[in-house]
């Protein structure tokens, strides 16, 4: 974790640079965070941070032109919850992005089939609110992953990761102690052994003969949905300017999501109570919005303000790793000599 990289914002001058080493005062804030009653940020341990602990903020131009990113989730609210502002981040930086969801939700959701059908909308919806190019789902059973082949879901994600040509994940911490869903763990281990695999030449010959290339994952952004103790953090993503398009998709995840129509629910209790609160506005869109905005956000604007950002989000991320044979190279054009 001694990784600390300071990029240039892109061709605008003046740009703010794209990554900075977070100063002990804000990561020793960041960990006394405050109290607000209800958020999971109260806690002093709710997250590990790392020495290098590293704030990402935005950059200028298109400077990922030309990448491919994966958001990987287990259900429909996954990332949409957790990774939402980064995921949009990186699509308005030049990333192709693609959701690809491992299960069919048929355990939750509050529509008819246990919002199966629902859900799969949702979850197109939320890809479109992100800015990805598609959505793919693979529909195995919701809270049964860990009864299914982890080998056979790693070998569709290697597929596409193929296919896609993809550069970046984002997904669930694998390693995640705290974790009381399975399909969090199976999601996260399948996405993460498949990153090196699908960069194989002899695995899964069949791929090649339909004309794809071995093309291997370098860079992985893990978030967790219970980070206490033991997940390292050692990246702050700065969302502040992309916190509508978090909150966007979101109220789009309108079968399982925690935010869903709730927003436009509330303000018609409040109506037959003959109140009304100014927030939610005279409809339904502008209700289910701000009430997902200024309640559901809450967590990431606190974890924003111990770095002195607006709204952020947390995880641990892997960079690409040096290349030896690139070393070797090197090393000989430098200090090779005629025969």
């Amino acid at each position: 974790m001694e990784r600390r990289m300071f990029l240039g914002g892109g061709a605008a001058a003046g740009a703010v640079m794209a990554q900075q080493a977070a100063t002990p005062a804000q990561t020793a804030a960041a960990v006394r965070m405050r109290s607000s009653g209800y958020s999971p940020f109260t806690t002093p341990d709710y997250y590990t941070f790392a020495n290098d602990l590293t704030i990402e903020r935005n950059q200028t131009g298109k400077p990922h032109a030309g990448k491919v990113l994966a958001a990987i989730q287990a259900h429909s609210d996954d990332i949409t919850l957790y990774a939402g502002g980064l995921v949009a981040k990186l699509i308005d930086e030049g990333y192709t992005g693609y959701l690809i969801r491992i299960s069919n939700d048929e355990a939750a959701g509050r529509t008819l089939g246990h919002g199966v059908v629902q859900n799969e909308i949702d979850n197109r919806e939320a890809a479109k609110a992100l800015g990805c190019k598609k959505a793919y789902t693979f529909y195995y059973r919701n809270h049964r992953m860990d009864d299914c082949a982890e080998i056979e879901i790693r070998q569709r994600l290697i597929f596409l990761y193929r296919l896609l040509q993809v550069d970046t994940i984002v997904t669930m911490d694998p390693y995640n102690h705290y974790e009381e869903n399975p399909d969090h763990l199976v999601a996260g281990r399948a996405a993460e052994a498949a990153c090196w695999l699908a960069g194989a030449s002899k695995d899964y010959p069949e791929h090649f003969k339909a004309g794809l290339k071995p093309h291997s994952v370098r860079e992985k952004y893990y978030h967790a949905r219970s980070p206490q103790g033991h997940n390292l953090v050692n990246r702050i993503v700065d969302i502040s300017s992309y916190i509508d398009h978090k909150v966007r998709c979101n109220v789009a995840n309108k079968g399982k999501g925690p935010a869903g129509e709730n927003g436009s629910r509330f303000r018609a209790e409040l109506a037959r109570q003959g109140k009304k609160l100014a927030l939610l506005g005279d409809d339904d869109d502008t209700a289910n919005v701000q009430y997902v905005k200024h309640f559901l956000m809450e967590d990431w604007r606190l974890l924003g303000e111990q770095f002195g950002l607006g709204y952020a989000e947390a995880f641990r991320y892997i960079g690409p790793q040096p290349d030896y044979r690139e070393r070797i190279r090197q090393y000989a054009e430098k200090h090779a000599t005629a025969l």
